[in-house]
């Protein structure tokens, strides 16, 4: 766990995982800790993660990971050589375009 804390990114030296109102989440699952000084919000970090992770080993399920906004995708070189024209002729990177053709209709709203 401290092996995890050293590595973040800090502001004022508190890991920015442990300040709330920096932290971004990818998860559905949440799990919530609070404290007043930084030894408090460690300790208190690691007790909920220890809480979820017993809470995920006991209902049998894997714990959820975040998602870091990117994957790799293999393709055929001609689908990939059509896409980025595609992307060429709407005036997108081939990212933009993937993202656009990916978005599932509900979250087009």
């Amino acid at each position: 766990m401290q092996r995890e804390l050293d590595g973040l990114p800090k502001r004022r030296g508190i890991p920015q995982r442990l300040c709330p109102r920096l932290r971004r989440s990818t998860l559905i699952d949440v799990i919530a800790f609070q404290g007043k000084s930084v030894a408090q919000l460690k300790r208190a970090f690691k007790d909920s993660v220890d809480d979820y992770l017993a809470f995920c080993a006991s209902r049998k399920e894997q714990p959820e990971k975040p998602f870091s906004g990117s994957f790799l995708v293999r393709m055929a070189p001609e689908m990939h050589r059509r896409m980025a024209a595609e992307a060429r002729r709407e005036g997108k990177s081939l990212n933009a375009y993937a993202v656009e053709r990916l978005k599932p209709r509900s979250m087009t709203t």
